[in-house]
């Protein structure tokens, strides 16, 4: 499948080096020996195996996947919700730690991770909702 890209995303591959730049930040990642990209038709860029052996099979799928949520990263970026549901449950920021209070005696204190600097606990309309926003995809959350 090709990757399109979609505007105000700059994508440069600089020998075994791919880099995506859009309005959320920049990715790097290094594409592996057998695997390259080919820029076809309409600006969309396709990877291409040099091979049919099945390590490079998998490094295919593999490689066009990471570089396809690369581009939706910087462009769009990722989200993921939380929701915590029960009586008297409550997630909220002190500083850089997120305080959550799910009915122990004790509050649980979280290092908010550097990785999520949109991370925003509840509000009054959500007040068990945390919201963590990543450009890439294993940090926010599986979908």
């Amino acid at each position: 499948m090709p990757i399109a890209l979609p505007p105000k995303v700059d994508f440069k591959v600089d020998g075994r080096e791919v880099t995506v730049k859009g309005p959320k930040g920049e990715l790097k990642h290094t594409i592996p020996e057998g695997i390259s990209l080919e820029k076809g038709e309409d600006g969309v860029y396709n990877v291409v195996r040099s091979s049919d052996a099945r390590q490079e099979r998998a490094l295919h799928g593999l490689t066009r996947a990471l570089i396809a949520n690369m581009v939706t990263g910087v462009s769009a970026g990722f989200r993921k919700t939380l929701i915590i549901e029960g009586t008297g449950y409550v997630a909220e920021m002190r500083g850089s730690k997120l305080i959550l209070k799910l009915g122990y005696s004790h509050e649980i204190p979280v290092d908010a991770p550097l990785a999520f600097p949109s991370m925003s606990p509840a509000t009054a309309e959500a007040p068990c909702c945390i919201s963590m926003a990543s450009t890439k995809v294993g940090r926010a959350g599986r979908r």
